[in-house]
């Protein structure tokens, strides 16, 4: 017995019927699909919101709309509303959450100087390994700290310190085994 996907309260198969109408023209059923696609969007952004994914309810409204406008523009080449949707709620909620994860010069200079940018359940651990941390040389600590907090890659740092993408992986790999070792 083959198992039947639903999106909210709306069955594959109502969705593909839907889909083949809009396709040939119709106005109606373009719409009822629409507003399926809304809905369905909205319900799944609603549930990254309340499980603190996204932060702000402005996010799930622009993220749904973000959504209906790629149907709207892709309606008709679509073959498997199902898998389309899926695909594109994963793939929009990715492309968002990578933008959001880009950091300004401002915010890492905040972090290179705060240590730490997390909850006060993590204090305690940034506290001992940012004393650790300490003991390391200057530029040391930029690499693990813009790695950690900053959550920038090898090449971002090696950018932002105008060294070489090598020697940055290198240092940060020594500095990691140092840091193991001194807190053993």
């Amino acid at each position: 017995m083959r198992k039947t996907i639903e999106f909210l309260n709306y069955s594959i198969t109502e969705l593909d019927e839907l889909l083949i109408e809009a396709q040939k023209g119709s106005y109606y059923e373009f719409g009822e699909l629409s507003q399926y696609v809304r809905d369905i969007s909205e319900s799944y952004f609603l549930t990254k919101y309340k499980k603190k994914e996204i932060t702000k309810i402005v996010d799930v409204e622009d993220l749904t709309n973000s959504v209906f406008l790629a149907f709207a523009e892709e309606y008709k080449n679509i073959e498997n509303i199902g898998y389309w949707l899926r695909r594109m709620l994963f793939i929009t909620f990715i492309k968002w959450y990578k933008k959001k994860k880009i950091r300004t010069p401002k915010m890492i200079y905040s972090i290179l100087n705060a240590g730490n940018n997390g909850t006060e359940e993590e204090e305690l651990s940034v506290a001992q390994v940012a004393k650790v941390l300490s003991s390391l040389t200057e530029e040391k600590q930029k690499i693990v700290r813009l790695k950690f907090w900053a959550h920038m890659d090898f090449k971002q740092i090696a950018e932002y310190l105008n060294k070489g993408e090598a020697v940055v992986r290198k240092s940060y790999y020594n500095s990691l085994l140092a840091l193991k070792n001194r807190l053993r």
